[in-house]
């Protein structure tokens, strides 16, 4: 499977668990706390965003779709920290997501242009995504 189609899926798989954390959350936890939907909405997106974030950074930069993939994310290729990859979540979500995909549709057409898979989050983040080494990280 060709890397950007990989990559794409990865996303997909990561966002398919915000999604669902986010309803548990609700249906579990939210109706209760908030009274607002959009607020408990938010808080389920950023709590999902922090445990993909631990998973992400202490498995070796593969969160759930990556490492199912066969992918690893890294700054330079050296350990990503807990911060950055945080930062890089949260610019992807509120980019893409408040500006009702404006932001994500030119980060798709920089994945497909660029030879080094770089989207928009990457390059504020000063992170990539690459192929994982045999030994899995």
């Amino acid at each position: 499977m060709k890397g950007k189609l990989k990559r794409v899926l990865s996303a997909g798989i990561d966002l398919l668990f915000i999604l669902i954390f986010d309803f548990l959350f609700y249906q579990i936890i939210g109706k209760w706390l908030f009274d607002s939907d959009l607020f408990s909405t938010l808080v389920g997106h950023l709590c999902g965003i922090l445990i993909l974030t631990f998973v992400t950074v202490s498995r070796g930069g593969a969160s759930f779709g990556k490492r199912l993939l066969g992918l690893n994310l890294s700054r330079n290729k050296q350990k990503l920290s807990f911060f950055r990859c945080l930062a890089r979540y949260l610019f992807a979500y509120f980019a893409y997501m408040y500006t009702f995909g404006t932001v994500l549709f030119v980060s798709v057409i920089m994945l497909a242009f660029r030879k080094d898979n770089r989207m928009l989050h990457d390059l504020v983040t000063g992170t990539s995504v690459h192929q994982a080494s045999k030994g899995g990280k």
